[in-house]
């Protein structure tokens, strides 16, 4: 008898597992109107868009300590994460920039000089509230020659409408968005870092 109920018990807690919802949450462009913040100039290209390792997983993340990481096991990214900043990015920044100067993925790269803007982000995570803070690097890199225009540094936050995984969410694609802004505020212009 004890035989069977220990069976019982080992069938039904990976069945309980099993059965547990699984959410998807995504990165967006954000509802935002075009703006143009850049100067008409030769086309830009989103290159490399590096993310901490830490970040770049299946379930969404947020720290809870200097040294600790909330890991969502119930809700996953719609799509790699790594995948959805490059392209909502590329998305926020076709929005800021004169229309047509933002080369997009698949389409042909023209003749001629191009600027490719590469993101080195150090930081961008959420904390127990849903606040977010986004810390990154970016330059732009004059092609053909590999010649570094510019660089910056960009610190953003992001107040969440709540604690939740998908405002969560929201809150890094405003994130994005305001890191596009910056960007795109820069092309045109040739000075230094």
């Amino acid at each position: 008898m004890s035989r069977t109920l220990i069976a019982i018990c080992v069938v039904a807690v990976p069945a309980g597992c099993a059965s547990a919802p699984t959410h998807f949450v995504t990165l967006d462009v954000a509802a935002a109107p075009h703006r143009t913040l850049g100067v008409a100039g030769m086309p830009v290209a989103l290159g490399r868009v590096a993310l901490p390792p830490e970040l770049d997983r299946d379930h969404p993340v947020r720290r809870t300590g200097d040294n600790s990481l909330d890991v969502a096991s119930q809700y996953r990214w719609a799509a790699p994460l790594d995948e959805r900043v490059h392209r909502t990015l590329a998305l926020d920044l076709a929005s800021r920039l004169p229309k047509g100067e933002m080369l997009l993925h698949g389409q042909p790269t023209p003749a001629g000089p191009l600027r490719v803007v590469v993101v080195t982000v150090r930081f961008f995570s959420a904390n127990p509230t849903g606040d977010v803070k986004l810390d990154a690097r970016w330059s732009a890199v004059l092609q053909p020659s590999d010649r570094i225009e510019s660089s910056r540094d960009a610190a953003v936050s992001v107040r969440a409408d709540s604690g939740s995984w998908d405002d969560m969410a929201g809150a890094m694609s405003g994130a994005l968005l305001e890191l596009a802004d910056r960007i795109a505020a820069t092309m045109g212009s040739h000075e230094g870092p």
